[in-house]
């Protein structure tokens, strides 16, 4: 498969190499907004190795260990990556293309990728996914469930995940996400309500979660444990309740792949839908337009419309589904007031 063209109108293109192991992954493309550096080895120092003269301008190519730094003062045409991509697509090697400080980033072509990132941008093409919250499913009886939910039509799983601590329930861990990622191709969405994910993200990620979503209100570095997320090549989400304000995580959102808004405090049943979702939903989807906004909590076919209407694009569904008779005709109710 060819790897994707990438153009960018300012910023760094980075090529780096990667050791693909099992079967996640090959190659990948990261998008990040100006002014982030998720690369820090190359920030400093780094040999000249090679100097590409392209039609339009001159591009200067930086080696450091085993990635290249390329850099563009304004643009990028496609022609040149074009040219960049003979030079760093070596026969039979696999090479992760990112895009670290793009003002406009546009993506052109295809590229291989683990299952992971289709997964992901298989999320983020789609103008609505109604995700069932596993936990309240027949845990008795899980092929069944899975087999049922895939007959309706679902698109994706979620799964809560709680530690007794950060929240006072507790759920399951990786054994039943590995289980379910032997019942199903579908992509497995996980939250983590725990206190310290630093120590379970990798384990999380190789039962077979596609998204690891945490919280902003554990002790733990949070920008640490995003960046932790995305070395191991799945999506990266980030929660917060409904107490915790949009300047509080907002310095952290550029790591992100997808932020969940709590519309009840995470842990806590029977809760009445919080409206400061949809306040929070709409300033995020205005100043970030391209962050996969997923809301939680209270979702039903009387609030479900109002989340879309405010950019919310996955809606993690529980008893509206599990405590309906018909899966089919529970999703099919949901679904039906939203935008096509």
């Amino acid at each position: 498969m060819e790897p994707t063209i990438v153009a960018g109108q300012g910023g760094s293109l980075l090529f780096s190499r990667i050791q693909p192991t099992g079967n996640r992954g090959n190659d990948r493309i990261l998008l990040r907004p100006p002014g982030i550096d998720h690369f820090s080895p190359l920030a400093a120092g780094g040999k000249l190795i090679k100097t590409v003269v392209p039609p339009d301008r001159q591009v200067k190519i930086i080696r450091q260990g085993s990635c290249r730094k390329v850099d563009v003062k304004d643009s990028l045409s496609v022609a040149t990556v074009a040219q960049l991509s003979k030079i760093f697509q070596p026969p039979g090697q696999s090479w992760m293309w990112a895009l670290a400080f793009p003002a406009r980033p546009i993506k052109i072509g295809v590229m291989e990728t683990s299952r992971s990132l289709r997964a992901m941008q298989h999320l983020r093409q789609e103008k609505h996914v109604i995700l069932p919250s596993l936990l309240l499913c027949d845990f008795g009886d899980l092929k069944r469930e899975i087999g049922q939910l895939e007959e309706a039509g679902v698109k994706a799983l979620h799964l809560d995940v709680m530690d007794g601590h950060f929240v006072p329930n507790l759920t399951y861990g990786m054994p039943i996400v590995a289980g379910i990622r032997k019942l199903t191709n579908l992509p497995i969405d996980v939250h983590l309500m725990i206190s310290e994910p630093s120590k379970y993200i990798r384990q999380f990620a190789e039962a077979g979660a596609d998204c690891l979503t945490i919280h902003a209100e554990i002790a733990e570095d949070v920008s640490s444990t995003l960046e932790q997320i995305r070395s191991l090549q799945v999506g990266v989400g980030l929660a917060l309740n409904p107490d915790t304000a949009l300047t509080a995580v907002e310095q952290h959102l550029p790591l992100c792949d997808l932020l969940l808004i709590m519309s009840v405090n995470a842990g806590f049943g029977g809760q009445a839908f919080n409206p400061v979702a949809l306040e929070k939903l709409s300033a995020v989807k205005a100043s970030y337009p391209d962050l996969i906004l997923e809301v939680d909590g209270g979702v039903n076919l009387t609030t479900i419309a109002s989340c879309q209407q405010a950019g919310a694009s996955l809606f993690v569904v529980g008893s509206a589904i599990f405590g309906q008779s018909s899966y089919r005709a529970a999703l099919e109710g949901l679904a039906a007031p939203l935008v096509r």
